[in-house]
């Protein structure tokens, strides 16, 4: 840090601290000033705030959470567009698709899966989908039945089958960190 000299450098390491422990199924672990509007907003300086959320979005979307995971994008959504960060706008429409499915509402969850094919297609933009992994690859069965979903069959079993691969990937790191966790405790 005193090399770096950047004085907002910790919210980075925070914003992937709080990833790592999403992805792992522990987000009781992540920094609390990302998972609080409040905290957020006492820490960092305007200009820097945006970052973390996507953190925040998916540690909502990991505890079911979906109504204030959908109030909560509403606001994200306005962010994004404004700010031109098109990877967030694409993970903030797959989310959307994810909630949507699991609440049962498939007409909103493809028309989000669509929306953010139409804005990753054009630069192959695929990791957002197979980092959801199990979630994704449930979004994408569905989507295969609807017919309006406007998405390339072959493209949805490509992500099918990187989804499926992750999936299983993180299940096995998972499974070796929490050994490691218990054997040094």
């Amino acid at each position: 840090l005193d090399i770096l000299h950047y004085a907002n450098i910790i919210s980075l390491f925070d914003i992937i601290e709080g990833w790592f422990y999403v992805q792992i199924g522990e987000t009781h672990k992540v920094p609390k000033w990302i998972r609080h509007e409040e905290e957020t907003r006492k820490l960092l300086p305007p200009v820097i705030i945006g970052r973390e959320y996507l953190v925040r979005s998916d540690g909502l979307l990991a505890e079911g959470r979906y109504d204030e995971l959908l109030a909560f994008m509403r606001q994200t959504d306005v962010l994004y567009t404004e700010r031109g960060i098109l990877y967030a706008v694409i993970q903030n429409k797959i989310t959307k698709a994810i909630l949507h499915h699991y609440r049962g509402d498939q007409e909103d969850s493809i028309n989000a899966l669509n929306e953010a094919y139409e804005l990753s297609s054009p630069n192959n933009l695929i990791i957002q989908y197979i980092e959801y992994g199990n979630q994704m690859r449930t979004v994408l069965n569905a989507a295969k039945r609807n017919k309006k979903c406007k998405i390339p069959l072959e493209w949805l079993n490509t992500i099918h089958t990187k989804s499926s691969t992750y999936a299983k990937q993180l299940a096995h790191l998972v499974s070796e960190y929490k050994d490691v966790t218990l054997s040094a405790n």
